[in-house]
């Protein structure tokens, strides 16, 4: 059952699969014994992965949100399968894929520090001795999961954004592994038993340097991983929302972006006059009739978009008679002669923003001014940097903000 629930969550701990089918072999004149054990096993992992069953509840809701639209078993099936990424593929984009197989091997060691390396390798070695059965299952499932799977992943971690989603795979094999450390404890223990040393003083010992161990791991790490105050991705996101003119479309090109948008809008009911459009989904069929259900006044005229036959310029250029911001990734055919896009840096330094002509007979020609407040207000913090002040002042109004810089330039002229 417990491993019904582990694929339900992720089906990574399939990898796990060698290790269980080892151990399974072991006992295999009891389970022979009992033909009844392994249909009850087989009942068990069905009703562990029940919670896939409640995605097509969801997914008849909330499809963007369940990250696709499940109408029978087939596209449950296809859904658990990965089918839209590559089953047996990490990755789908071709410019993400390559690399070293060794370096990639060689990441799963080095990731881990040296402290923790230490204690696996030493619990390995105590574990052998003294328990081989259960090391030889701690191994085999530690290598398939972390060396072999990293090996086999194909992705190239010269790029940082793909090495860390490798490293999200890792903490699986370290699960798995984490027995061994434990190993290296009672490997510890045992060693220190053949001192002259009393029984209880030996525990609470051994005791001490274990809890302290766990104290220091903790006060090392927990400030890197600490993220309860961490709003970067909703200010991040509140703040393109305010540049987006009303009834405007917002083009999310990334995950990092589309999820905040999709809470804050879908739960907290900001900015709900703005019409969202996920750029990865464009060229899912399912994807455009949810936006003709939830945004009939877009213009869709296609099933899909972002594809060889249609690409995604057909929608920009369709819905020009709207203000269209794009945030992340832009696709190449997204410029035309019909639209004006243009880059916005700053503390915005991935978004762009396509203003369309106001008609097709009178083209504007003006500048497009649709530079965010953020880019704005990192323009003048850079400015008063320069001249060696402060930036506490930034978000008054721009006439106290101008007393300010006149202040601060006062300041800093030579005395006579």
């Amino acid at each position: 059952f417990a491993t019904g629930l582990g694929l339900a969550n992720h089906q990574t701990i399939a990898l796990l699969a060698p290790a269980v089918l080892y151990a399974l072999w072991r006992r295999r004149d009891a389970l022979l014994a009992e033909p009844r054990l392994i249909a009850y096993a087989a009942a068990a992992l069905v009703l562990g992965m029940l919670p896939y069953a409640e995605l097509l509840v969801a997914s008849s809701r909330q499809p963007v949100a369940t990250w696709g639209d499940l109408r029978g078993l087939g596209d449950l099936l296809a859904y658990v399968l990965r089918t839209r990424y590559g089953t047996t593929a990490l990755v789908s984009e071709p410019t993400l894929v390559g690399g070293s197989a060794l370096a990639r091997t060689a990441a799963v060691f080095t990731t881990l520090g040296v402290v923790h390396f230490a204690l696996l390798a030493t619990g390995t070695v105590f574990a052998w001795r003294s328990l081989r059965w259960y090391a030889t299952y701690l191994l085999v499932a530690f290598v398939v999961a972390g060396p072999a799977f990293a090996a086999y992943s194909n992705v190239d971690i010269g790029n940082p954004i793909v090495f860390g989603v490798l490293q999200r795979f890792f903490l699986l094999a370290y699960t798995a592994a984490v027995p061994l450390a434990g190993f290296a404890v009672v490997g510890a223990v045992d060693l220190a038993r053949r001192t002259t040393l009393r029984p209880s003083v030996l525990e609470g010992a051994s005791a001490a340097v274990v809890a302290a161990a766990l104290v220091a791991l903790a006060a090392v790490n927990l400030g890197s991983l600490d993220r309860h105050d961490d709003h970067a991705a909703r200010r991040y996101v509140t703040d393109v929302l305010a540049t987006v003119p009303q009834r405007g479309i917002f083009i999310a090109g990334a995950d990092a972006i589309a999820f905040p948008l999709l809470y804050l809008q879908t739960v907290d009911g900001i900015r709900t006059d703005v019409t969202s459009v996920f750029l990865p989904f464009m060229p899912e069929a399912w994807y455009v009739r949810e936006l003709r259900r939830l945004h009939p006044d877009l213009s869709l005229a296609q099933d899909a978009y972002g594809t060889r036959t249609m690409p995604f310029r057909a929608f920009v250029d369709a819905n020009r008679s709207r203000s269209i911001t794009i945030v992340g990734e832009l696709p190449d055919d997204a410029s035309s002669r019909t639209s004006t896009v243009r880059s916005v840096r700053g503390s915005a330094s991935c978004s762009t923003t396509t203003r369309p002509r106001t008609t097709a007979s009178a083209p504007n020609t003006r500048t497009p001014r649709t530079i965010s407040r953020a880019a704005r207000r990192t323009k003048r913090v850079k400015a008063l940097q320069r001249r060696g002040c402060g930036t506490s002042g930034l978000s008054r109004s721009s006439q106290t903000s101008r007393r300010r810089r006149s202040r601060c330039s006062a300041s800093r002229r030579p005395r006579s």
